[in-house]
């Protein structure tokens, strides 16, 4: 699923500025990895399944 794709479905939980963006292969999957600093100006780590789109984690990193 291209990332633009990404951020528009889910637009409204990624607010902010995109800090970093890494594609990984994890056990057979490729994960989109996020780094985000949200208005709160705490930095989130977000993982996305890039072929489904599945919202996989976020945490505070």
């Amino acid at each position: 699923m291209p990332f633009d794709t990404i951020m528009q479905r889910y637009e409204s939980r990624l607010k902010g500025r995109l800090l970093d963006l890494e594609v990984e292969q994890k056990h057979g999957r490729i994960i989109y990895e996020l780094e985000i600093l949200r208005d709160d100006g705490i930095v989130y780590e977000i993982k996305i399944d890039a072929t489904t789109g599945e919202w996989l984690k976020e945490k505070v990193d």
